[in-house]
């Protein structure tokens, strides 16, 4: 059996012999993303190129990577944008026969699709370099119809519950056809730095900027180059709390030693579309403008819920006057607000990650921990 392919049972044809039908099976992630800030709504495509047509961001899952991740990888990759997955919206299942296949392989393709709902929160429209697409664009759903796109952008909008007209967009492997009926959408390819239609959404009041991931991979090859044994170790960029005051905050109480646990909702991981954090893994912490400060490693975890949290873990988090009574007030706030942010109500019993770190980088601010 070909790698990546599925065996569909044998058939029997009059007049013919039992034959096998061989279909290439790909799993992949995308992601509708809408702008509703705007005087008109917007939706993010991303221009396939090999089929010249618009399609929603997302693609193929790696091996052994979580499709969420694979569609919040996907989206940055081809749009530029950081976004927060809003949940699943379904399944889309499609096949292209090969002899409408742009890529010349000749067997027919069955594409199952995991389509999520998500918002950006950082980033900024650009072109994928060296990929499947060529140019991004936020369309106003209004002009989305006149684009040549594939059957995906339709499935992705009546899955997110939006009008989709009645005839169909072309088959995905199809060939290139008549333009669109209406102008091209301006795009991160041919948008100029005024352009309304290459400006993101506004991110909320006192939201923090994004991350510097590029400050935080040369933060990682320091440590990594004076600590070698975990240069091949994977490593997650993040902050504190749902501010950039708070998060100031929060990494100054880290700073001055007092803080060395965190806690947050397993939900919220799922809904970043992130993986939980494990032992022995690292972390850099940024500050409220993205800039990287802190290179932090897990040392204890567990999953209580929110009556389960003690005394001792309450201390360790260093917040307020560090007493049980006012981590459960301030904690309780937090996640109401949290949870309201993304749509969910919060509850006692939802689970919480209990984490316990070491600083080890900068060498000024670490703590004595060694890597594992």
């Amino acid at each position: 059996m070909l790698k990546g392919s599925n065996p569909l049972p044998s058939a029997r044809l009059p007049g013919r012999a039992l034959y096998p039908r061989v279909v290439q099976t790909r799993v992949a992630a995308y992601a509708v993303v809408l702008d509703e800030s705007a005087d008109e709504p917007r939706m993010l495509l991303a221009h396939w190129a090999a089929g010249d047509r618009w399609t929603l961001p997302g693609g193929g899952i790696d091996p052994g990577e979580d499709p969420a991740d694979a569609a919040v990888r996907e989206v940055r990759e081809e749009t530029g944008y950081a976004v927060v997955l809003d949940g699943l919206l379904g399944v889309d299942s499609h096949v292209v026969a090969a002899a409408d296949r742009v890529d010349g392989v000749a067997l027919d393709a069955h594409g199952l699709r995991l389509v999520y709902r998500a918002h950006v929160v950082g980033g900024s429209l650009a072109v994928e370099r060296d990929g499947s697409c060529d140019d991004a664009a936020w369309v106003p759903l209004t002009q989305v119809d006149a684009l040549a796109r594939v059957p995906l952008v339709d499935a992705g909008r009546r899955l997110a519950g939006l009008p989709v007209p009645q005839a169909p967009a072309a088959p995905t492997g199809a060939p290139s056809s008549a333009a669109p009926t209406t102008a091209v959408p301006t795009t991160a390819a041919s948008a100029t730095a005024a352009s309304p239609t290459a400006t993101p959404p506004a991110p909320s009041p006192g939201a923090p900027e994004p991350l510097d991931h590029d400050a935080a991979a040369r933060m990682w090859a320091e440590y990594a180059a004076a600590h070698p044994q975990v240069a091949g170790d994977e490593y997650v960029v993040d902050r504190f709390g749902d501010s950039a005051a708070l998060s100031d905050e929060l990494l100054g109480v880290v700073l001055g030693g007092r803080k060395r646990a965190t806690a947050e909702l397993v939900a919220e991981f799922a809904a970043r579309g992130e993986p939980l954090p494990r032992i022995g893994a690292h972390w850099v912490a940024c500050d409220g403008a993205g800039r990287p400060r802190l290179v932090l490693r897990s040392t204890d975890l567990r999953i209580a819920t929110f009556d389960e949290v003690d005394a001792q873990f309450a201390h360790d988090e260093g917040e307020d006057d560090r007493t049980l009574e006012s981590w459960r007030r301030e904690h309780r706030r937090y996640w109401e607000r949290t949870c309201a942010a993304r749509g969910a109500v919060w509850s006692g019993s939802d689970e919480i990650v209990l984490e316990r770190f070491a600083v080890v980088w900068p060498p000024e601010h670490a703590d004595g921990a060694r890597p594992a």
